[in-house]
């Protein structure tokens, strides 16, 4: 009888290690910028090329092609306010329910469930604003974007900040 709860403590414990990896690397202003779909900015906005001068002389883009990434990059921004505040208090959360004297396994997996739920949402949201911001490109844009991304090594916009996972791929092929 004693063996079993110890063995079910150690695979707990297993779980909550392999999962704690993978929550810090969903904390805001640390791990977003880190996946595959990440864009030009924290937070993966395609929408945010209005910040970088040199793609918009590359791009020839308009003013007002500016202006409507300005705009979605902003909107994108406020949209995943809520689920990153929400996101960061799982963690606490989480933080809380392992550090308690008895585990409750299954309060921790809820949480988990939830993390990964919410992580899922902004994920969702960030290719959304990805193909938004794709929308406002012409094709002829499109092209140089890629190209442009190739240029610098793969790392995309981010101009050589952060691994290689800048790209945003064929989103309209």
């Amino acid at each position: 009888m004693k063996l079993k709860k110890i063995v079910k403590h150690v695979v707990v414990l297993l779980a909550i290690v392999s999962v704690i990896p993978s929550m810090a690397m969903a904390r805001p202003g640390k791990g977003f910028k880190n996946d595959s779909f990440s864009g030009p900015f924290r937070g993966g906005s395609m929408s945010g090329l209005w910040k970088n001068q040199q793609l918009i002389q590359e791009l020839n883009l308009t003013e007002t092609q500016t202006e409507k990434l300005k705009d979605l990059d902003f909107a994108q921004r406020e949209k995943q306010l809520e689920l990153r505040n929400q996101l960061e208090t799982l963690h606490l959360e989480m933080r809380k329910a392992v550090a308690e004297e008895k585990l409750d396994d299954k309060n921790i997996l809820s949480i988990a469930k939830r993390i990964s739920d919410t992580r899922g949402k902004l994920f969702v949201q960030r290719v959304e604003g990805m193909l938004e911001a794709s929308k406002l490109l012409n094709d002829d844009q499109l092209k140089k974007l890629k190209t442009f991304q190739f240029q610098k090594k793969g790392r995309g916009f981010r101009q050589g900040r952060g691994p290689n996972k800048g790209g945003f791929g064929d989103i309209r092929n």
